[in-house]
């Protein structure tokens, strides 16, 4: 979903630097001969194309459209400088399958299936016939080509299926759903996306994903040992409008990764569970070095919905927008959670209906952060969204840093970095007024433009096999969604960190954990949140100030 073109909120300067650092490396690569192809916000769509209609709320379309053509014109202009054509879909990974990445396990049932947005249609069988999906995974080309590799048995499996997996590699959740959406709009969409919470419902709601309500129906026994793995809340995450959208495979909450190098130097108690926010300031004042050079502080996070300002509004009592829930779903809780009292009262997805930008709760958790950076001097003025936080991590991995808040992704980031499981630990936000953690999950979207949901369906089954998402996180590169996964053959003590069970604490411990808010314009209400943040926290706007416009804004992208 592209930005939202609604009274104050403008294009933020992080999405420019981003497209601009895309085509620059492009045109480093292209000098020194090897071929590129470059993949637009919006691919082939121009100013003055228009895109086509979709099934639900037309007023949507219309936010979404003026945004697309306005980024896909500038992104054009951009490339054609450099002779390079503009509407190229991202290539695929072809690479060759390791013995490392091959999984052998017993086969599945094969099924089949076609189905539409609004009623599920009974699916059909496989035809036999030679397909080739395309498989959308958010990252770089090393992600794409470790997916790749994961799919040796599913090959042997299904020797008509040929799996190719492209990546699309953006700073955050927004970027990666603008060009999603753009390559569906131009017919060059993916079969399948890999799709997390911020994304989900925009989807969704725009008749661009399939429900997959029908399917797991006819294959509820073989899907049955997969439920009862995984979490009723991380399920209903993956619900919009009564209708499962997803299989989720993989989540993380916002968790604060520590040096304990830093905690014993300065003579601070490390954290522990009971935490409380008057701990966590005190902690951070001890932690600052203000005189040295260069200066060390206590914490330091990213302006983005996941793990920016948003954990803290969530502890302080406070949330975005309101939270209730859609009817339905009782077909999945009565067929998988019959007895599962974390099911009870659970309907057919989360529903964000109105603003809560402003709330006395927000306000005093946003001059919170605000005073950790100027009167107490512990945290540097946030930067913008990146996908892995490397000016943070950076900090943190120099001893410049004591403690940042990401999920548990950023371990293997970590470990790459030369950051071994001695150097750090985690811990739970701290406790505020409220133990409400927020988290994010993720997994297959099966896309309504695919020609070949039979074969995609085969697809989301593998994906979320035991060993299959045993093989994804290998490393700490994110939380598996099946609980018999949380364990120390997953979190070794070569890999850490040592109190890794923080990671499924944000579930075990708190009845209230929900996922991120994020309605199906969830793209418009993310840039709008952090440019309001950005006001606060450079102090262009009172914290007040700054949420007060922020709820007007939220308000006028949820009547559109």
């Amino acid at each position: 979903m592209t930005k939202a073109h609604v009274s104050s909120i403008r294009p933020t300067r992080r999405r420019f630097l981003s497209m601009a650092a895309v085509v620059a490396g492009n045109a480093v690569l292209a000098a020194c001969g090897v071929e590129v192809q470059i993949p637009t916000a919006t691919p082939g769509i121009s100013a003055t194309a228009t895109p086509l209609p979709v099934p639900t709320r037309a007023a949507l379309v219309a936010v979404n459209n003026i945004a697309t053509a306005t980024a896909a014109t500038t992104a054009t202009i951009a490339i054609a400088a450099m002779g390079v054509q503009s509407t190229t879909v991202p290539p695929v990974m072809t690479t060759t399958i390791t013995a490392r990445a091959a999984i052998t396990t017993a086969t599945r049932p094969v099924g089949n299936a076609t189905a539409t947005n609004s009623r599920p249609t009974a699916p059909a069988q496989i035809s036999g016939r030679a397909v080739t999906l395309r498989i959308a995974r958010f990252g770089n080309a090393q992600t794409a080509t470790y997916e790749q590799g994961l799919y040796a048995d599913f090959h042997a499996q299904h020797p008509e299926i040929t799996l190719q997996v492209y990546p699309v590699d953006t700073p955050d959740w927004n970027g990666y759903l603008d060009q999603i959406e753009g390559q569906i709009r131009a017919g060059r969409g993916p079969d399948a996306a890999y799709v997390a919470t911020e994304a989900t419902q925009a989807l969704a709601a725009q008749g661009m994903a399939t429900p997959l309500d029908t399917y797991v129906q006819r294959d509820r026994e073989v899907l049955r040992e997969y439920f009862a793995d995984v979490a009723p809340v991380l399920v209903e995450a993956m619900l919009y409008d009564g209708h499962l959208y997803e299989l989720p495979s993989d989540f993380n909450a916002p968790t604060l990764f520590y040096n304990t190098a830093r905690f014993r130097e300065r003579g601070v108690p490390v954290p522990t569970g009971q935490w409380t926010q008057a701990d966590f300031t005190a902690a951070m004042d001890k932690l600052t070095e203000r005189n040295a050079t260069p200066r060390r502080y206590g914490y330091a996070w990213t302006n983005r919905l996941f793990g920016g300002a948003l954990p803290w509004f969530a502890a302080n009592g406070g949330n975005l927008l309101t939270q209730e829930h859609f009817p339905g779903g009782d077909w999945l809780w009565s067929t998988f959670y019959p007895k599962d009292a974390a099911a009870r009262g659970r309907g057919g997805g989360y529903r964000w209906a109105q603003s809560t930008a402003n709330s006395a709760a927000n306000v005093e958790a946003l001059q919170f952060l605000v005073d950790l950076t100027y009167r107490s001097g512990a945290a540097p003025v946030p930067p913008a969204a990146d996908a892995l936080q490397q000016e943070v991590v950076t900090l943190f991995g120099s001893k410049q840093l004591a403690v940042f808040p990401s999920g548990a992704y950023s371990v293997s980031q970590l470990k790459n970095a030369g950051i071994g499981p001695g150097d750090y630990d985690v811990t739970p936000f701290p406790r505020g007024k409220y133990l409400r953690p927020q988290f994010g999950t993720a997994g297959y979207a099966m896309l309504e433009s695919s020609p070949n949901k039979d074969a995609v369906w085969e697809f989301l089954k593998y994906r979320v096999r035991k060993d299959v998402i045993a093989a994804t996180v290998k490393g700490g590169a994110s939380t598996p969604t099946r609980r018999s996964l949380a364990n120390t053959q997953l979190w070794t003590a070569e890999l850490g960190p040592k109190h890794w069970q923080v990671f499924y604490d944000a579930l075990d411990t708190a009845p209230e954990a929900a996922p991120l808010p994020a309605p199906p314009l969830a793209n418009a209400i993310t840039t709008a949140f952090t440019d309001a943040i950005d006001r606060a926290m450079n102090r262009r706007e009172t914290p007040q100030a700054a949420l007060d416009r922020l709820n007007s804004d939220i308000a006028g992208i949820l009547s559109r």
